[in-house]
């Protein structure tokens, strides 16, 4: 099977193909959407804890907490949801213009199309938190 990682990124064309031949598996875009929620919690705690500390002592207490643990919730939870409306938008875009295929199929490769969101995510995971504590 020649459908790694790297084939994706950089033959995304015959991925797709070799991906087609095979019956649709939601394990590795569930993975993707769970990396990129996951970077999205970890990258969400830094900038919760800059913004509290922006805030009056008497509200930064017990609230900071609170707050990092909804913010990353939040977050971890919108790495799935964001795979699961695309995959929604995409698939009833595909039916206005009459595409052929299943629900399944079209979540599967949405997931993998968010691949490259795991590297920015990590990226832009490190660096935001240090540029705004630098503002």
């Amino acid at each position: 099977m020649d459908t790694g990682f790297l084939r994706v990124l950089l033959d995304p064309g015959r991925f797709f193909e070799a991906r087609m031949q095979e019956k649709p598996s939601l394990k590795i875009p569930a993975l993707i959407a769970l990396v990129i929620g996951l970077i999205g919690a970890v990258s969400t705690i830094p900038m919760t804890d800059i913004t509290m500390a922006m805030l009056p002592a008497d509200m930064q207490g017990l609230g900071g907490v609170i707050m990092m643990v909804i913010s990353a919730g939040v977050a971890f939870i919108g790495g799935f949801l964001a795979w699961i409306i695309y995959g929604f938008v995409f698939h009833i875009v595909s039916m206005i213009f009459k595409g052929q295929g299943d629900l399944e199929r079209t979540m599967e490769f949405t997931g993998y199309g968010l691949l490259p969101q795991v590297f920015g995510g990590a990226s832009s995971g490190h660096t935001s938190p240090t540029s705004f504590s630098r503002a």
